[in-house]
């Protein structure tokens, strides 16, 4: 008879010769594909902690000290940049101006790009040349930013293409980069030609995803072309309209490069944005304390933003089950 001691280490015998199992303590299969999964994420790995961790630490650290970018000794203030930053009123009027471009940056790109999208996506045939016009309408986005902004501030200059055109009607001049009326302005125009191409992109590749008994559907019940898209198409497309949306706000916030080459933040501080005041304050005035400041203020704003905007996903937001 076998007894229970010997039946029991037969079976581990037997287990150890499975084919494809390791034996136990030896080093198996899913520990060398690890291995290997973290090779190949160290690289990755190694330029976030060295390119963004290792700045964000060192902004931080920066916000808390009086630290001028030449000459003049560091000293510990504390929370004095906050303060400093948060009681300005220039401050708090170059947050008046990113809200401002934000909330008509944001609406323009989406509804520039989805009305794009649905031109040029799968179910609207009548458009022709569409493989050439989304290669046009996605070459701003791939275009450098400052060459772009140089050649926007020639069409907009007193002589440029725009005022040339203005004439044509009647219509005087514009100051578009002098005026504190058109200077934002100037810039969401420009930022939604250089933005839009992305999400128009995103929004076609979803909408050839969509299938046509979903619309036939909607045809059968009686739905015309504007109810199947409110309907079918928006519900459908929201994952990426919600991630579009997101990105495009991360972004927005972010605006830097526009606003320097174009007004350099005028007339005033008309067109100053927060990323231009951080460079202001950081290089210009050489305190890099204040500088840090600002920018982990525009961290946290652009976190509450976010937010916020996967708190109202469960609302609008439709997946798939």
């Amino acid at each position: 008879m076998t007894t229970k001691t010997e039946t029991l280490n037969g079976a581990r015998a037997r287990t150890r010769l499975l084919p494809g199992r390791p034996a136990p303590g030896r080093p198996g299969r899913l520990n060398h594909d690890t291995r290997n999964a973290w090779g190949f994420l160290s690289f990755n790995l190694t330029g976030f902690t060295l390119f963004t961790l290792v700045p964000i630490g060192l902004a931080i650290y920066v916000s808390f000290f009086n630290w001028p970018l030449e000459g003049g000794r560091t000293s510990f203030v504390g929370l004095g940049n906050y303060h400093d930053v948060l009681s300005s009123y220039g401050f708090w009027r170059v947050v008046l101006n990113v809200l401002y471009f934000v909330g008509t940056y944001v609406p323009l790109n989406l509804i520039v790009s989805l009305t794009l999208a649905s031109l040029l996506g799968p179910r609207i045939r009548a458009v022709k040349g569409k493989a050439l016009l989304r290669v046009l309408f996605f070459l701003p986005v791939v275009t450098p930013l400052v060459a772009s902004s140089l050649i926007w501030s020639l069409m907009y200059a007193p002589t440029g293409i725009f005022n040339k055109v203005l004439s044509w009607v009647g219509i005087g001049p514009v100051n578009w980069l002098g005026s504190t009326t058109w200077a934002m302005p100037s810039i969401i125009i420009m930022s939604v030609w250089l933005g839009f191409g992305y999400n128009m992109i995103l929004f076609i590749a979803g909408l050839t995803n969509i299938p046509d008994s979903m619309y036939e559907a909607a045809a059968i019940d009686g739905a015309g072309p504007f109810r199947q898209f409110f309907k079918v198409t928006l519900p459908l497309l929201s994952p990426l309209v919600f991630f579009g949306t997101l990105m495009t706000l991360i972004t927005s916030f972010q605006v830097f490069t526009q606003a320097y080459i174009l007004t350099s933040g005028g007339p005033g501080n008309a067109s100053t944005t927060l990323v231009l005041a951080l460079y202001q304050q950081a290089f210009q005035f050489f305190r890099l304390g204040a500088g840090s400041a600002i920018a982990i203020l525009l961290a946290l704003m652009i976190l509450v933003v976010t937010g916020i905007m996967f708190m109202l996903q469960r609302r609008f937001v439709h997946y798939e089950r």
